[in-house]
């Protein structure tokens, strides 16, 4: 099972490295717009306003059995805490399974994300955990 390689966008001869683009032009595009502050106040609005879900900002795109309603009863249900870490939280999101859209859990964002990076395979997190283990230092 190889690991695939995007090309970029911008030269198609080269590795994707963020954005679509490759290392040399995104890093050129990103220090560009680190020198203007083009991006300073997009991160900022992103990190000051993430808020409770509610139904005006919510989504669950491609999720087939989730509604607003269902939503709610599931975050009741777990008192607003991750299934994965139990923090609290205002956010959560729905897990669900990509091959068949079916809802599993609410999530913080950060286990969320994390079973994204494995690819939800138990394989991949079963192999990190012996990892951390053996390489605790």
């Amino acid at each position: 099972m190889g690991v695939k390689h995007k090309k970029a966008k911008c030269h198609p001869d080269r590795l994707h490295e963020a954005r679509g683009l490759c290392a040399p032009c995104y890093n050129k595009q990103r220090d560009l717009e680190r020198a203007t502050g083009k991006r300073a106040a997009a991160k900022l609005r992103h990190k000051t306003n993430p808020g409770p879900i509610s139904e005006t900002n919510w989504r669950a795109v491609g999720i087939k059995d989730m509604t607003w309603e269902k939503y709610q009863r599931m975050y009741g249900e777990q008192r607003g805490q991750c299934k994965i870490c139990l923090e609290q939280r205002d956010r959560l999101y729905v897990d669900h399974n990509h091959n068949t859209g079916k809802t599993r859990s609410l999530l913080c964002h950060r286990c969320n994300a994390g079973l994204g990076f494995f690819r939800e395979s138990p394989l991949l997190l079963e192999a990190a955990m012996k990892y951390l283990v053996v390489e605790k230092s």
